[in-house]
């Protein structure tokens, strides 16, 4: 098992606001379950806050219920506007 998420946004975060990017892309990004609900990206969007990017509209691949699948998820973060999505 590899470090705790708190530990992983600490290393991680500083390099996004140093990007202060509109636009991202993620890659092997896991999805997390909520009791009743499809999965989410809760983790990323943890990872996000206090960004540039909080907030971002967040694209990837999304299961028949809606969510998005366990692991190895594709995410596009963006502050402009998304027209079309087959997610």
């Amino acid at each position: 098992m590899g470090p705790a998420l708190a530990e992983r946004i600490e290393l991680m975060r500083p390099q996004i606001v140093r990007f202060r990017a509109d636009l991202a892309f993620f890659q092997e990004v896991n999805g997390q379950e909520r009791p009743g609900q499809p999965r989410a990206l809760a983790a990323l969007e943890q990872l996000l806050a206090g960004t540039n990017l909080a907030g971002a509209t967040l694209v990837s691949a999304r299961g028949e219920d809606g969510g998005v699948f366990a692991e190895r998820n594709l995410v596009i973060a963006t502050r402009s506007p998304v027209l079309q999505s087959s997610s």
